[in-house]
């Protein structure tokens, strides 16, 4: 049977690597994210909230409007991102 020493230890040992492995967890940030370059067919115009107007002649994909906090949009209005 343990100790009530050993249990102790392990319960430590434990609680203290949970603590740690939550400080080595690493954050992404908005300006870490890497979108490619490619052009969303689809895609005919996009709404950002900010100023809430059309921009036409876009050339984006889903991943580089979401990092400027917009949306795509196919020309019958339907949602693409």
């Amino acid at each position: 049977m343990a100790s009530c020493n050993q249990i102790i230890f392990f319960t430590s040992l434990i609680v203290f690597g949970i603590l740690f492995m939550r400080n080595n967890v690493e954050k992404v940030e908005a300006a870490d994210i890497f979108c490619t370059q490619e052009c969303n067919p689809e895609a005919f115009y996009m709404l950002c909230p900010q100023n809430n107007t059309k921009i036409y002649n876009i050339c984006k994909n889903c991943c580089q409007a979401r990092l400027l906090s917009c949306h795509l949009y196919r020309d019958d209005d339907s949602l693409i991102c």
